[in-house]
């Protein structure tokens, strides 16, 4: 092969890869601008994130019913009740076929009588809502999507 044909497919840039998408849900506005902040410009693992925001397990069941499975979920234990997180977890798990999106739940309680509901929903990790911080926030989001690099599509 011609070295000057080398060069010229060497020169051609790489596929673009997708950005991630995170899907937060919670019902506080506040929650959501401090997720946005934290979130915004990062890349993982040479993508960068897509953030959609859902203010009520009803919204986002209604963007997951027209999109793409996100590849995290976000989502806040209480919303409009104290359980609508797990029952959003629940409905996107085993009606809207939610499998491979990796799920870290926001709560600001004790989460021990619930785990064989996380185990079970397949939750990733809990994050208490009072704890977390941006730093914090970017690295549980970052180490849940490098969890996804060996699934199979």
């Amino acid at each position: 092969m011609d070295p000057q044909e080398l060069a010229i497919d060497d020169a051609k840039p790489l596929p673009e890869t997708p950005p991630w998408t995170v899907l937060v849900v919670d019902d506080d506005p506040g929650v959501l601008a401090i997720s946005r902040m934290a979130l915004r410009r990062v890349r993982v693992e040479g993508r960068d994130l897509t953030l959609v925001t859902a203010q009520s397990g009803a919204e986002a069941v209604r963007w997951l019913e027209g999109h793409a499975e996100p590849d995290v979920l976000l989502v806040d234990m209480q919303l409009e009740t104290a359980d609508a997180g797990m029952a959003l977890l629940r409905e996107l798990r085993n009606r809207l076929g939610c499998r491979w999106a990796r799920v870290l739940l926001r709560s600001g309680g004790d989460m021990s009588r619930l785990q064989a509901d996380l185990v079970d929903l397949d939750v990733s990790a809990v994050i208490g809502k009072a704890e977390i911080g941006l730093a914090e926030l970017r690295a549980a989001v970052a180490q849940v999507l490098g969890e996804l690099n060996g699934r199979s599509a």
